[in-house]
């Protein structure tokens, strides 16, 4: 039996922060003159969505945004994006002036991480004003997660298609170190016994990536024609393990030849 599996590309993610930095260099220098025209203003953040440059603008409002004007006033890759792209506008509890001012409460104990609009401590590390604004590592952790979903397709008879779809289910944005990650796909009989024979894949090297609370990504998976597998009913596995995190969800599969 020829091995059946999943491969997700998440491409070309640029961050505008690098979140290993401390306070003076976390945020770019022209956030700050952004964020004084437009107090609302928490970050950014450039990727790839269906292909095209997708901004992400990070707004801790009311009002609502002035969209366009809030991606012109920013530099370099962003405002390319924001012209030859989408942008999108996430929320955000607290305001770039209050994640820096909290940041230098804690002494540089602490590190600010716009895209998840807390600033990071480690645990047992006491929390500062306003309520909320720091988070520990621990707690990101354990409110991170991805989910995974499976459902087969016959496109032709004879072939097998699957519609795959990966959602952050959890409390904050993931980052996923490299630009691409497998969901493998099992084939197991009715006694869960697994048909498929898997390999360890290798994926190239390439910048992070973001998936969002509440988004979807869909992958395209290269599958087999599953030449002499007998008719019968039969469990289709998708596992998904990427950034420290693991899921797995199981679909039918009345195979007809």
């Amino acid at each position: 039996m020829r091995r059946l599996h999943a491969l997700t590309l998440l491409t070309g993610l640029c961050l505008l922060t690098d979140p290993g930095a401390q306070a003076r260099s976390d945020v770019p220098p022209d956030w700050a003159a952004v964020a004084a025209r437009f107090p609302g203003f928490v970050g950014a953040a450039v990727d790839v969505r269906a292909g095209r440059p997708r901004l992400t603008l990070l707004w801790a409002g009311p009002p609502q945004p002035r969209v366009r004007a809030l991606a012109d006033a920013l530099a370099g890759e962003a405002r390319d994006a924001a012209r030859t792209g989408t942008v999108q506008v996430r929320p955000a509890r607290f305001r770039l002036t209050q994640l820096l001012d909290a940041q230098r409460t804690l002494n540089g104990a602490g590190r600010l991480d716009p895209l998840l609009n807390r600033v990071v401590v480690s645990p047992g590390s006491a929390a500062v004003g306003p309520d909320g604004v720091t988070v520990t590592t621990d707690e990101v952790a354990r409110e991170s997660r991805l989910s995974v979903f499976v459902r087969p397709t016959f496109p032709a008879r004879g072939a097998l298609a699957a519609d795959v779809r990966v959602v952050n289910t959890g409390r904050w944005p993931v980052r996923v170190d490299w630009d691409c990650f497998v969901v493998r796909l099992r084939l197991l009989d009715a006694r869960g016994c697994e048909l498929t024979v898997l390999r360890d894949e290798a994926c190239a090297g390439g910048p992070p990536v973001i998936v969002w609370p509440g988004e979807v990504r869909r992958t395209e998976p290269f599958l087999p024609v599953l030449d002499g597998l007998p008719a019968g009913r039969y469990r289709l596995r998708a596992e998904l393990d990427v950034a420290g995190l693991r899921a797995a969800r199981e679909a039918t599969l009345d195979w007809r030849p």
